[in-house]
């Protein structure tokens, strides 16, 4: 655990809270009236048959249905780790796969405005599929309305951040996790 973590107030807190509530359940009535019923209980006859039929071997490991499933699995397993094998060469210098790898380095909020560029094209094609079917109604604005306000936030993500950042309660914060 990171020490900025230990040392926050809010943790102090949970943690002497926690204590208190697990001492005060360790002196209770109710932990030894459970302890005794747990002990009674562990001792019964249902207890222990219940306790053997769950220990048992089940049956249908050792049908031949179980066994021709494991088996096609083993083997389409197999199948496919010679695919992977294959195409691992061809995928790794593949141009998509090289910008995908790009794509993961970039900061945070160039992957929103990606995400969000996605999200508007998946939404502008069903809006333009939409209207070439007519089949664009009021009920179907609001598939169109909710994705584009995604998107606005998503674009103006960063700007959000930096002005929280530079608000009195995110000092605040910081201060007393620091």
């Amino acid at each position: 655990m990171p020490c900025f973590i230990k040392e926050s107030l809010c943790y102090k807190i949970y943690i002497v809270f926690f204590k208190t509530i697990k001492n005060l359940y360790a002196q209770s009535i109710l932990k030894k009236v459970v302890t005794a019923l747990a002990e009674i209980s562990g001792q019964s006859k249902t207890f222990i048959i219940f306790d053997k039929y769950l220990k048992k071997k089940p049956y249908f490991l050792n049908s031949f249905f179980c066994r021709a499933v494991k088996s096609a699995a083993n083997l389409i397993d197999k199948l496919l780790g010679a695919v992977y094998k294959l195409f691992l060469p061809i995928v790794s210098e593949s141009f998509a796969v090289n910008e995908a790898k790009k794509i993961l380095n970039f900061p945070i909020h160039e992957k929103l405005r990606l995400a969000a560029v996605f999200i508007a094209s998946v939404d502008f094609g069903f809006c333009l599929g939409g209207f070439i079917n007519g089949s664009l109604s009021d009920v179907n604005s609001v598939y169109i309305f909710m994705p584009v306000l995604i998107c606005i936030f998503m674009i103006a993500l960063k700007r959000i951040i930096n002005i929280f950042q530079k608000s009195f309660i995110y000092k605040c914060i910081k201060f007393l996790l620091d």
